[in-house]
């Protein structure tokens, strides 16, 4: 009996010091037991007038200005009352200008003490807005080889001449017509778009070889203007040597009217003309023998690289086939597709 009763002693005062650990969660969902919490705490202030502040992003709660909030919390920050025609600029924490999205009306930032000020021991972050006035200009360009649109989702077109507010888009973009180069095409004429002037300033496209639009932001304006105007010449041109027993060459044409993907026109081994802004494709012969899958360009190996873009760099027609690496042609001007090891 004795012993009975000395397991049940053990027993309950095992099952007390459990219990004296545990926290339980009264009927609020707080805890009978708090944990301290070593957060610091930080004075956030602002101009309620210009600014609405919430943490949160379930339970919101509106933060008042010189609340006092604790760190690692997450404010949302939005501008408020905006005049007629007029947008963010920037925003500023304690009087520094942020760079991180810095010109949108909405921000989500997570209070930590270490940007905040020291006042009085007292930690401090101070939320301030800037705008400016809405931008807005004359759109001018050239229609002969360009299109404009000034929502490139929904393709909205600009007319030239027409005013673009940057309320309604803060970026204009600037289309190669497809149709006219393919119009020239069929005419017998091979046009080709190296660069474009915006603002009599030009540029040309060698940084980006599928370049088929220029975006051009409204803060690009000259007095109030943006004018525009792709700039093209007469194709050049140059030819590829290869065994037709072994490699089916082909090259990118034009996409018709209603037609998502380009011609494939054949090229024939030293005749056809292959024109700057052209891709050459490249495929086995079906049944064809090869000793190595390394494609060679005269003698530069591409391993399988099977598309050839061709373009007229510093006066010579060229193969690009890395970024900014381009092939030569050879001493007779071509180009010589072989395989081999």
């Amino acid at each position: 009996m004795k012993n009975l009763r000395f397991i049940l002693i053990a027993a309950l005062s095992v099952a007390a010091m459990f219990l004296a650990a545990c926290d339980f969660d009264d009927d609020d969902g707080n805890k009978s037991s708090e944990q301290a919490d070593t957060r610091a705490e930080i004075t956030v202030y602002f101009d309620i007038s210009k600014i609405k502040v919430t943490e949160g992003n379930v339970d919101v709660k509106e933060v008042q200005n010189n609340s006092i909030i604790k760190e690692f919390t997450t404010l949302n920050v939005a501008a408020i009352n905006l005049e007629d025609g007029y947008t963010v600029d920037y925003w500023k924490i304690n009087g520094e200008k942020k760079t991180d999205k810095s010109g949108t009306s909405y921000q989500e930032w997570t209070l930590t003490k270490d940007v905040c000020q020291l006042v009085d021991g007292k930690y401090v972050y101070g939320i301030e807005v800037v705008v400016r006035k809405l931008n807005s200009a004359v759109v001018t360009y050239s229609n002969d080889y360009a299109k404009c649109f000034k929502d490139i989702m929904n393709k909205k077109p600009v007319a030239s001449g027409e005013t673009v507010n940057e309320k309604d888009a803060s970026e204009i973009y600037f289309y190669i017509d497809e149709t006219k180069i393919n119009a020239d095409y069929d005419a017998g004429k091979h046009t080709y778009v190296y660069g474009y002037t915006l603002n009599a300033e030009d540029h040309d496209f060698l940084s980006s070889v599928n370049k088929r639009y220029v975006s051009v932001t409204l803060t690009q304006n000259v007095g109030g203007k943006i004018d525009f105007k792709f700039l093209t010449r007469d194709s050049n041109s140059a030819k590829v040597t290869f065994d037709s027993t072994v490699l089916t060459v082909t090259k990118n044409v034009y996409a018709p009217k209603g037609e998502d993907k380009p011609l494939k026109a054949s090229v024939e081994s030293d005749n056809t003309l292959i024109y700057e802004g052209e891709i050459v494709n490249l495929a086995l012969v079906s049944g064809a023998k090869i000793d190595s899958e390394k494609i060679y360009v005269n003698n530069v190996s591409l391993e399988k690289f099977n598309r050839l873009p061709f373009f007229f760099v510093n006066g010579k027609m060229k193969v690009y086939y890395s970024a900014s690496n381009f092939i030569e042609p050879n001493s007779d001007g071509k180009f010589v597709i072989e395989y081999k090891n």
